[in-house]
């Protein structure tokens, strides 16, 4: 049981497997942080979009600047329709890399 097994199960679309395993893993090493990652992809994958906003956000307590992390929560926010808050950290995303494609086209489609 370790993340590269994660990792393949999330590959696999094995979704219900990997969160077992993941929620096992955080059991057993609740300080690894990549394990609140997986844990924010697969819930997002399940449509279940709080939990996986939960994750990301503790993944990024100890990561601020994770581009993935920020994007992904970004996305999240538009698909539950807090604009506010997509809007937010499409706007983090700028801040670390003023070039970054996604982040405009986030921002642009909140307005259009």
């Amino acid at each position: 049981m370790d993340l590269a097994t994660g990792q393949n199960l999330i590959k696999q679309k094995k979704f219900p497997q990997a969160l077992k395993l993941f929620d096992d893993l955080m059991k057993l090493d609740p300080n690894n942080r990549d394990i609140y990652f997986y844990l924010g992809r697969i819930y997002s994958e399940l449509q279940n979009f709080r939990k996986s906003i939960k994750f990301y956000n503790k993944f990024l307590d100890t990561n601020k600047n994770s581009i993935a992390c920020l994007l992904n929560l970004a996305i999240l926010y538009l698909n539950i329709g807090d604009r506010k808050n997509s809007s937010k950290n499409f706007k983090k995303l700028l801040k670390i890399d003023k070039d970054y494609i996604y982040a405009y086209y986030g921002l642009f489609s909140l307005f259009h």
